[in-house]
């Protein structure tokens, strides 16, 4: 099986630029469907954020995974922009 990392952080790019956008990926993408575990983490807080009515923003993101504990693990705010 052939994983695509670039596929998977343009997902997760398009979910934190646009609220629609992670709504309609996140019906049709379930967070374990990614291969790197740190775009696991990234969707699953976005799928959170998302299901409480908030943007997916680096900004909400990052806050969201620092407060899990999860921000240092994906790679930092760095690997988010």
């Amino acid at each position: 099986m052939r994983h695509d990392l670039e596929a998977e952080r343009a997902c997760l790019g398009s979910m934190m630029i646009d609220p629609m956008a992670a709504r309609l990926a996140l019906a049709i993408v379930d967070p374990e469907d990614y291969y790197r575990g740190a775009h696991k983490e990234i969707a699953a807080a976005i799928q959170v954020l998302t299901a409480n009515g908030q943007p997916a923003d680096l900004v909400m993101l990052a806050g969201h995974l620092r407060q899990n504990g999860k921000l240092d693990e994906v790679g930092g705010a760095a690997y988010l922009n």
